[in-house]
């Protein structure tokens, strides 16, 4: 067993815990990440800087929904470039894949050109910050080992803290989500490491215990897309262990998911994730579904795909948006959906709700297709608790810089021995 610091461990379980208490500790609990770079001054604690790292991005309030406190932002930049400069440690560049992507990007900035009918400049400096980014992931060689035990850890002591402040206090955000922040999926974590890493009956009980606890907080969360991410991967689960122990235990999991949804609980009512699923039991076919997950959506994917065979494959180019002109959105509101009121008035979307539109839009449907057939291959074949996140990432935290770069870290991670 590898001899991890105690002290170090005690003291990051202190801080994640306290920067989940937005409550009590109101707009301090979104600085307490800053006590965690003092720990990479200590050299017998330096090798763990890529724990600390994905650490403090986590704890980065980037999305306050108007209602909790957000981090500065200059303190959030100096957080992300601080992550971005991690990809440079020891790394060498892949000269092929640099050329390709070069190629790739030229193509893009020509379909920009050509496409300029809607062009939003936001959309194209975030589309040039993805670009950076799979540079960085594709053309550098380097990876990255990391004691997962440590995220673990430090991410189980913030459940604990977004339980505590489900439990007393609930009725202070009532009608708002428990956060808004745009990495809380990060918390399915702890979860997904011991399913597929569990040694012995204890750990098998902690596996238990994990997924009940992550589904409450995931509930009160009250993103749907996290909890339908999370059947997806329970779902691959399924395809990827035949054994008889495995596929009862995630047979297990969605039976106790079901229950749980289907439940009476008073704390649940009027909870839009616990709606969601009681229609999606009443439903009959999967366009029903599609409707129901969210309805909104379900017409960007009607729009999406209501265009050119080569525009769905390879993308309108960096700041493109998509023009209603059939009206199917006009059901949307600002205070509902992430567009702008100025999409909103004009028909002309940017902002897409899900990656394989989002990132389809502008980056082609190829381009979606290729990143998961990556994701899917490393979960089959490599680390599945690690690709398991990235995949639900993919789907709830691709929007945001933050969440970007803790997928494109992620990538290049590996378990150190004995972990």
């Amino acid at each position: 067993m590898q001899n991890r610091p105690t002290i170090l461990i005690y003291f990051i379980c202190i801080v994640t815990f306290l920067a989940s208490q937005r409550f009590f500790l109101g707009d301090l609990s979104s600085y307490f990440f800053l006590l965690l770079y003092p720990i990479l001054i200590i050299p017998k604690f330096r090798t763990y800087y890529i724990e600390i790292t994905l650490l403090t991005l986590f704890l980065v309030v980037d999305n306050g929904g108007n209602f909790y406190h957000e981090t500065n932002i200059f303190l959030s930049y100096f957080v992300y470039i601080f992550s971005l400069s991690i990809f440079l440690i020891n790394s060498k560049l892949n000269i092929k894949k640099f050329t390709l992507l070069l190629l790739f990007t030229v193509i893009l900035f020509f379909l920009t050109i050509i496409n300029n009918s809607e062009f939003d400049y936001d959309v194209f400096k975030r589309s040039i910050q993805i670009i950076i980014i799979l540079a960085l992931v594709f053309t550098l060689t380097n990876k990255f080992e990391v004691d997962f035990k440590i995220l673990i850890y430090g991410l189980i002591f913030f459940m604990l803290g977004e339980l505590s402040n489900i439990l007393f206090f609930n009725d202070y955000y009532n009608g708002e989500y428990l956060s808004y922040d745009s990495l809380k999926s990060l918390i399915l974590l702890p979860f997904f490491y011991y399913l597929f890493n569990y040694k012995n009956k204890k750990e098998l009980i902690l596996t238990i215990v994990l997924f009940v606890l992550s589904i409450i907080v995931v509930v009160e969360y009250k993103q749907r897309m996290i909890l339908v991410a999370l059947i997806l991967t329970l779902l691959l689960t399924l395809c990827k262990y035949a054994s008889f122990k495995k596929f009862f235990l995630i047979t297990s999991f969605s039976f106790l998911l079901y229950y749980f949804i289907d439940t009476d609980y008073e704390f649940l009512q009027g909870n839009k994730v616990l709606i969601l699923f009681l229609q999606i039991f009443d439903s009959e076919n999967i366009l029903d579904y599609l409707k129901i997950i969210d309805p909104v959506r379900y017409v960007e994917y009607v729009i999406f795909f209501d265009r050119g065979f080569f525009d769905i494959l390879f993308g309108d180019g960096l700041a493109s948006g998509i023009y209603d002109k059939n009206g199917l959105m006009n059901m949307a509101s600002y205070n509902d959906t992430s567009f702008s009121q100025a999409e909103i008035d004009t028909s002309t979307f940017y902002n897409f709700h899900d990656f394989i539109t989002d990132f389809g839009l502008r980056f082609g449907l190829v381009s979606v297709i290729s990143i998961f057939l990556l994701v899917i291959k490393g979960f089959f074949y490599r680390d599945p608790s690690k690709y398991s996140i990235i995949f639900i990432m993919l789907f709830c935290s691709f929007w945001s810089i933050k969440g970007l770069i803790t997928i494109a870290l992620f990538s290049k991670l590996t378990q150190k021995k004995n972990n």
